[in-house]
């Protein structure tokens, strides 16, 4: 079993839970996804260390910005308003199964958010992957979180390609993944998940976990 590590060092939050961030300059991280599991699980570990707005289809906020991967209005702007430095894009359409869908909805979807972050002034964009990805792969999920990952560039920026992800649910309020919420992708002990927790915390970029 993979052991756990914090999923704020996504975005820099040091491992024994104290605000240690590394960005160069404070400001607000926006989530996608937010309202699925893992998604979820990012916005409440990193509430307890910085200020964080959800991207959403249905808002629960007046801070909540309004978005979707199929929607065609600008958030730029809504993106500059709420000071956003940071991104964590873990949004994705699991109704879509084919090639062609994923490549309508996620990929141009994700371009297009891309896009809008750089506009808007975003420093940082962490994207949540997957170990499908990887040159040669078959499945169209794979095929497509690869062309996202193709598209954002940047030093600054942090691929994350998780595998299995498990867990009751109910524990998604941990803000650890210590509790019975795990990752299991790249690491099966601590000291291999180590560089990818350091490159997070550093700001470095890169994608992790790395293919051997």
């Amino acid at each position: 079993m993979a052991n756990a590590y914090r999923i704020g060092s996504l975005v820099g939050t040091a491992m024994d839970g104290s605000a240690q961030m590394t960005s160069r300059t404070p400001g607000v991280c926006a989530v996608t996804g937010a309202s699925g599991y893992v998604g979820s699980i990012i916005m409440r570990e990193l509430q307890q260390h910085m200020p964080v707005v959800a991207m959403a289809r249905h808002p629960q906020s007046e801070a909540d910005i309004l978005w979707s991967l199929e929607s065609d209005q600008g958030i730029a702007k809504a993106l500059r308003a709420r000071n956003v430095k940071t991104l964590v894009h873990a949004a994705w359409d699991m109704r879509a199964n084919s090639l062609k869908e994923m490549e309508k909805t996620c990929v141009q979807g994700s371009a297009a958010l891309f896009d809008a972050a750089v506009s808007a002034g975003v420093e940082r964009i962490v994207f949540v992957s997957s170990i499908s990805a990887f040159e040669g792969c078959r499945s169209a999920y794979g095929k497509t979180k690869l062309m996202v990952e193709k598209r954002l560039q940047g030093s600054a920026n942090t691929i994350f390609r998780f595998g299995l992800v498990f867990g009751d649910r109910r524990a998604a309020s941990s803000a650890a993944f210590g509790g019975k919420c795990k990752i299991a992708a790249y690491c099966d002990d601590r000291e291999r998940a180590l560089p990818a927790i350091s490159a997070a915390r550093k700001n470095t970029g890169g994608i992790y976990p790395a293919r051997r």
